[in-house]
Order: C-alpha cells, then structure tokens, then sequence
C-alpha cells in the first residue's frame, strides 16, 4: 500500500511538471494577445481618431467607425467584418490580409492604402477613393484621384 502512495506522489509530481513545462512554452512563445494594441483601440472607439495606430490584428468586427480617421494606421489582418467604415479616413493604412466582408466602405478614402490580399467580398462600396491603392489582387488603382494628384 505505502508503494502504490508513493508511486501515485510521484507521478502526481510529474504530471504537475508537466503542466508547468506546457505552461512555460506557450508563455514564451505564444505573444501577448494584443495588449498592446487596447488603449489605440479605445482611442479609436472614442476619440474617432488613432492616426500611425497599430491595430493589427485588431477585433474591430461590426464596429461603427464611420468617418473615423486611420491615417497610416497599420490594420494588418484586423478584423473588420460587418464594420461601418463609411466616409473613413483610411489613407496610406497597411490593410493586408484584413477582413473587410460586409463592411461598409461608402465614400471611404483608400488613397495610398495597401489593401493587398485583403477580404472585400460582400461589402458595400460606392465613391471610393482608390488613388495610388495596391488593391486586393495586388494591382495598383488610381481611381477617383484629385486632379492635384495625376
């Protein structure tokens, strides 16, 4: 019987180990879950403003961001579905690999944006401003430019 104790002791010590030895990589090699990126997020949310933010990988789904200003804001592989981005500022914004399905994009200024291999599909776009844009499929657009910029 004092064996069978023992013998459970240490193996309740292993496994114990164990965990904390997962525990310990996943620390370290897992990064922060974007923490970093929480104050910039409440910015944006009440200040309507987050221009050179880094939001990316930003949870921003079904947001209202209409007429917010993101100018050079890096919003690589953000979350943006369902998001009202109507009227938005989103000039020179790293836009790669985000998720725009649904959004809306009415009369939103893309000028100089990189929207390469981002999801736009479903979404509501009219007047966009597509100067000096690196669309999705990796082109570049110059649509509805001012005429100061040709």
């Amino acid at each position: 019987m004092f064996r069978e104790i023992l013998s459970l002791q240490r193996a309740i010590v292993a496994f114990r180990s164990g965990i904390a030895i997962v525990l310990l990589v996943f620390w370290v090699w897992i990064p922060p879950a974007q923490a970093a990126n929480l104050d910039q997020m409440q910015k944006l949310l009440q200040e309507r403003i987050c221009v050179k933010c880094d939001l990316s990988g930003a949870d921003l789904k079904d947001a209202d961001l209409r007429g917010v200003n993101l100018n050079h804001a890096n919003l690589q592989r953000a979350n943006l579905e369902g998001a009202n981005l109507a009227a938005a500022n989103l000039r020179d914004a790293d836009l790669r690999k985000a998720n725009l399905t649904l959004a809306n994009l009415v009369a939103t200024d893309f000028s100089g944006a990189n929207l390469k291999e981002a999801n736009i599909s479903k979404s509501r776009y009219a007047e966009l401003r597509l100067c000096h844009t690196i669309e999705p499929n990796g082109k570049m657009a110059d649509r509805n430019c001012p005429r100061s910029s040709r």
